[in-house]
C-alpha cells in the first residue's frame, strides 16, 4: 500500500513538472521576493534588459520591451541591492541594469539571498518547476483556474484619514536619519557587486522614482542622493536625470497613483532612449 501511494506521487509529481515545461503559466497576483527571484533565475532566458528595486517600481512593464529580453526585478520588501547581489551570483548578467536608487539603504535581504542560493535547494527547483514557490500545487491550480488580481496602480488616493496616516508613516520614515557605519557597508558591497556587473559589460544606470513633491528635497533622501552620486561617479555608471519638471502624486507619499505612473513611465522611457545616444 505504502509502496504503491509513493509510485502514485512519483507520477503526478512527474506529471506536473511536464505539465509545467510545456504550459508554462505566470501568476496574476503579486509576486513575493522569493517567487520573483525564482523567476528570475529559472526562466531559462537571459535578458538583456533589467530593472531592480522595490516596490516603487513593481508595476513596470517597460512597453519597448514587454518581450523575452526584459525582466523586472523588483523585490517589495528587499530592495535593488539584493536585485544586484542575486544577479551576480546567477551570473545572468543583461546588457542593461537600471538600479532604483530610493531604497538602497535597505541594503541586502540576507536570509533571501542565502535561501535562494542554498545548493540542496538551488539546483533541484532548476529542474523540477515544481518545487519553485509560486508552482505550489494547490495555489497553483487555483490561480491558474481563477487568477487574482494584477497588481494595479491606485487611481485614487485612499479617503480621510486612511490617506493621513500612511502620508505620515512616510514623512516619518523620511525623517530617520541613516547609520552612517551600516550605509557605507551598503555601499561598498553594492560597489563590489556593481563592478563585478560592468567587468561583464553591463551598463548599469541608477534612477529615481519620484516622491510627492514635500519629500522630494527630505534630508534623508537629499543625503542618499548625494553620497550615492559621490560614491559612484566613475564614468561607467550612467545617471537617469530625476523629473523635477513635473507634479507626481502618490496613495501614501511614495507609491505613485496610475496617471502619475504612466507619466513617469513615459519620462523614464524618454530618458532610457537618450542615455543609449
Amino acid at each position: 500500500m505504502v509502496k504503491k501511494i509513493i509510485i502514485i506521487g512519483l507520477v503526478l509529481f512527474a506529471a506536473f513538472n511536464i505539465f509545467l515545461y510545456l504550459i508554462p503559466k505566470d501568476k496574476g497576483v503579486i509576486y513575493t521576493d522569493i517567487e520573483k527571484t525564482e523567476l528570475f533565475l529559472y526562466s531559462g532566458h537571459k535578458y538583456k534588459v533589467v530593472t531592480a528595486g522595490s516596490s516603487l517600481i513593481g508595476r513596470f512593464t517597460l512597453k519597448a520591451k514587454t518581450n523575452k529580453n526584459y525582466f523586472n526585478l523588483s523585490l517589495p520588501p528587499s530592495g535593488g541591492c539584493s536585485g544586484v547581489k542575486i544577479i551576480k551570483l546567477s551570473n545572468k548578467i543583461p546588457d542593461t541594469l537600471y538600479l532604483e536608487t530610493n531604497y538602497i539603504s535597505r541594503g541586502y535581504n540576507k536570509p533571501l539571498i542565502a535561501h535562494t542560493f542554498e545548493p540542496t535547494s538551488h539546483y533541484p527547483k532548476s529542474y523540477f518547476p515544481a518545487l519553485q514557490e509560486k508552482n505550489k500545487f494547490f495555489p497553483f491550480f487555483i490561480n491558474y483556474l481563477k487568477p487574482g488580481n494584477m497588481d494595479l496602480p491606485s487611481k485614487k488616493r485612499p479617503q480621510g484619514k486612511l490617506f493621513d496616516k500612511l502620508f505620515a508613516k512616510t514623512k516619518e520614515e523620511y525623517s530617520k536619519a541613516l547609520n552612517p557605519k551600516e550605509w557605507n557597508a551598503i555601499l561598498k558591497e553594492l560597489k563590489e557587486d556593481l563592478n563585478y556587473l560592468t567587468a561583464k559589460g553591463c551598463v548599469v544606470v541608477f534612477f529615481e522614482v519620484p516622491l510627492e513633491k514635500e519629500f522630494r528635497n527630505a534630508p534623508k533622501f537629499t543625503f542618499e542622493r548625494k553620497s550615492l552620486k559621490a560614491f559612484f561617479n566613475d564614468s561607467k555608471y550612467k545617471w537617469m536625470p530625476p523629473d523635477t519638471t513635473q507634479t507626481y502624486y502618490t496613495g501614501d507619499g511614495k507609491h505613485l497613483l496610475q496617471e502619475s505612473f504612466i507619466q513617469f513611465d513615459e519620462y523614464f522611457s524618454h530618458q532610457a532612449s537618450m542615455l543609449k545616444q
